[in-house]
C-alpha cells in the first residue's frame, strides 16, 4: 500500500513524500517511479547534458546487444543525439557505495544553457538518508534510450508483512543562466522532523 503527499510551489519545485506499507510476505520490490523527470521532447533543444555527483566513469550497455557507451556522469556529461541504451547504475558505479547519489541534473539548450531541472532525495529522512548507507538501494538510477530520468530510491528484498519505507523526494526546474546554484536554499522537510530541513545544494561543477 502507498501512501503519496505532494507539495508544489511557485518557484517550479515539487516535493513528494511516499509511505510503502507491504501488506503480505512478498520476494521484493523496486521503487522508482517516486520522482521522475521529463525526456526533453517539452523542450527540445540542441544539446543535452547531465550531472550526477558522486559516480564513478562507467560503460553503459547499449540496446539490442550493441557496443557498450563511455558515460561520465560525474563531470557534466553531454549526451549523444540519440542515445540506445539499457543500463542500471548500481552501487558498484559509485564512488563510495555507501554514499550514492542523491541528487540527479539536467540540463538544456541550444548556444547557451536554457533549461535546468533536477529530482532528488532527503539526505536525513527515509531510506535515502545518509545515516542508512544506502541499505535499501542497490540500483541508483536506470538509463533508457529515451533519457527520461529514472531515479531508482528502493530496492529490497525478503519483504514481510507490516514493513515500512518511506521516501522523501523532490523536484525543481530553474534557469541555469540566472540560478546557476538555485537550489542552495532548497529545505526539503520530513513529515515528522518539520523543525530539521534537508537542505540540498543542486551546483554544478562548472556552473
Amino acid at each position: 500500500m502507498r501512501t503519496l503527499l505532494s507539495v508544489m510551489a511557485v518557484s517550479g519545485a515539487c516535493v513528494a513524500y511516499v509511505k510503502n506499507t507491504v501488506l503480505c510476505d512478498m520476494a521484493g520490490y523496486n521503487c522508482l517511479g517516486v520522482m521522475m523527470c521529463w525526456s526533453g521532447s517539452i523542450a527540445r533543444k540542441k544539446q543535452t547534458e547531465f550531472y550526477i555527483p558522486k559516480l564513478k566513469p562507467l560503460k553503459s550497455a547499449k540496446r539490442d546487444n550493441t557496443p557498450a557507451l563511455d558515460c561520465d556522469f560525474s563531470a557534466i556529461y553531454v549526451m549523444p543525439l540519440e542515445m540506445f541504451v539499457n543500463y542500471n547504475i548500481v552501487k558498484g558505479d559509485c564512488l563510495d557505495p555507501e554514499d550514492p547519489p542523491d541528487r540527479f541534473i539536467r540540463l538544456v539548450g541550444d548556444k547557451q544553457r536554457e533549461i535546468g531541472a533536477v529530482v532528488g532525495y532527503s539526505l536525513f529522512d527515509g531510506v535515502t538518508a545518509k545515516s542508512l548507507k544506502a541499505k535499501d538501494r542497490d540500483k541508483i538510477y536506470h538509463l533508457w534510450s529515451t533519457k527520461k530520468m529514472y531515479p531508482y530510491c528502493i530496492n529490497i528484498t525478503n519483504c514481510q508483512k507490516g514493513d515500512v519505507r518511506e521516501i522523501l523526494a523532490y523536484r525543481q526546474y530553474f534557469d541555469p543562466q540566472r540560478e546557476p546554484d538555485s537550489a542552495e536554499g532548497i529545505a526539503v522537510y520530513g513529515p515528522r522532523r518539520r523543525t530539521q530541513p534537508a537542505r540540498v545544494a543542486m551546483s554544478t561543477p562548472d556552473g
